[in-house]
């Protein structure tokens, strides 16, 4: 914590990872990987297990689905200013024994103001969509479909006091905060979770 300030310092290149009650914290990379383009998401992911496995590293970052592109897999167009994988590399983990608590820690600041949601897709796409799945699960093709589709709203506040908010409330078992240089990212389905 900073003098005379209870507020958590957010650094860029840091990363807060949930797990259960507990958690970990990364800060200070030695490096950062990262792949912007399909071909350049297999080396990225042999540039992170070399770290892990040779110089015993942390890696702590997360992975887009659109990354799947790389092996040759149907995906969307990424998002513009999303990288397809975001690593950092750590020469040390910082354990968090209670999650909750750290929420707590700092003053309630408020989040900020996010937009109403919209969806990417018309009601027209999403109907054809279930009625499709319908089918395919009627066919026995499949026994589970997960189906997901992007929302957008627009954010002007702290992400770390939104992120911090949605933790508290989803009280879910994993969560993620992710600041790279550029900007924040606290959105859990971006992320990957690796033991």
């Amino acid at each position: 914590m900073m003098d005379g300030d209870s507020r958590i310092p957010i650094m860029p290149n840091t990363v807060w990872l949930q797990q259960g009650r507990g958690g970990l914290h990364f800060n200070h990379p030695v490096s950062i990987v990262v792949a912007r383009q399909a071909d350049e998401v297999v080396p990225a992911l042999q540039a992170i297990e070399a770290a892990v496995i040779q110089r015993r590293q942390y890696a702590a970052g997360f992975i887009s689905y659109e990354a799947a592109a790389a092996y040759d897999l149907a995906v969307h167009d990424p998002l513009p200013d999303l990288p397809l994988l975001w690593f950092g590399l750590y020469e040390q983990a910082t354990p968090i024994s209670d999650w909750r608590a750290l929420l707590t820690q700092q003053p309630v600041s408020p989040a900020g103001t996010v937009n109403d949601w919209q969806p990417a897709i018309s009601l027209a796409d999403y109907e054809s969509a279930v009625r499709r799945i319908k089918d395919y699960l009627a066919d026995g093709h499949s026994y589970q479909v997960n189906y997901t589709f992007p929302l957008h709203a627009d954010f002007a506040g702290d992400p770390w006091a939104l992120f911090t908010q949605l933790a508290m409330a989803q009280q879910a078992e994993y969560a993620a905060f992710i600041k790279w240089a550029v900007l924040s990212s606290a959105r859990p389905r971006r992320n990957c979770f690796f033991n």
